[in-house]
């Protein structure tokens, strides 16, 4: 089965060098795929993403 692509946008995205730890930690549990539960990644992504909006 194929992905779409996401919807143009004329935002443009940071570069991993640009984010801050919580940011890098959000997007490497995302990506991460070592055999645990992708919901517990999820779990520690949305931990993470909610650290930045404290900061």
């Amino acid at each position: 089965m194929m992905k779409s692509k996401p919807a143009a946008s004329n935002e443009t995205a940071k570069s991993f060098s640009e984010m801050n730890e919580h940011e890098k930690a959000a997007v490497v549990h995302e990506k991460a795929n070592n055999g645990q539960s992708s919901v517990i990644h999820q779990q520690q992504a949305e931990k993470h993403r909610s650290q930045i909006t404290q900061n």
